[in-house]
């Protein structure tokens, strides 16, 4: 019997490399309170109303180009999303337009804030030096645009009292006009599953925080109910609201590619 000594081919037991260029897409979930006006200053409730507001949530486009010199690596980002916040007011009483803008029938208003975000920013990043299973995160500040829609539906409240008004109505109005620029921070925590170099799998965390609210958005007017004694429409009016304020702190989970 011949006994024969492997031999490895040339090259073979290289160490792998962490140092080169690099391409990070994602999905970015995000989640945070509502900081609307509706959820942080009531206008119901200077005319004996309530409100309610709800999680504020969404989603972004997280995409990266870097460079890595091993355990330290450099990069671009941006993301590509929107947010979007629900919240409700009620307006118990009939109001005229001198005791309130928000005047009209009274009515249940449910919003829909929709915020279309773009950001550009850098980062700096920290990995492991491992096969298999890599440890990485990631500090960024960058600059976000924002702009948001504000959806606003109305429906009446019976009432009891025979005043000649007919309250089976809905309306929906639609308003706009608020974009900012911003100032961004964000930090991701990942773990990357797959050898290095080579396509790997991420899964982690993903936070931004943004300073500086937006501009007022008027909530619109027209008409909502109906005088039966000649047909007219009654009047319906509508102060400003905010879409977002400061700070905004968004966080969700995070997967994507390398």
């Amino acid at each position: 019997n011949i006994a024969l000594d492997s031999v490895d081919k040339p090259g073979g037991n290289k160490p792998p490399s962490y140092e080169g260029l690099y391409l990070r897409l994602g999905i970015d979930g995000l989640l945070g309170r509502p900081t609307t006006s509706v959820a942080t200053a009531c206008p119901a409730a200077d005319v004996g109303g309530s409100c309610e507001s709800y999680l504020a949530a969404g989603g972004a486009v997280d995409a990266r180009i870097g460079y890595s010199f091993g355990l330290l690596a450099v990069e671009a980002f941006s993301l590509l999303g929107t947010t979007v916040s629900a919240a409700q007011m009620v307006f118990p009483n009939d109001l005229s337009q001198r005791e309130s803008p928000w005047y009209g029938i009274a009515r249940n208003e449910n919003y829909l804030f929709v915020n279309p975000m773009v950001a550009l920013g850098a980062a700096g990043r920290i990995s492991s030096r491992s096969q298999g299973v890599r440890i990485s995160s990631s500090w960024g500040a960058g600059l976000a645009w924002h702009d948001a829609y504000v959806g606003r539906t109305m429906d009446a409240i019976p009432s009891n009292v025979q005043d000649g008004k007919l309250r089976k109505d809905l309306v929906v109005i639609w308003s706009s006009g608020s974009a900012r620029i911003l100032p961004l921070l964000i930090w991701d925590a990942e773990v990357e599953l797959g050898d290095t170099p080579g396509t790997r799998l991420l899964l982690g965390i993903h936070s931004q925080i943004e300073f500086g609210e937006s501009a007022n958005v008027n909530a619109g007017s027209g008409t909502f109910g109906t005088n039966l004694s000649d047909g007219s429409r009654i009047p319906l009016g509508g102060g400003d609201v905010r879409p977002w304020g400061s700070p905004n702190f968004m966080i969700g989970p995070k997967v994507g590619l390398i």
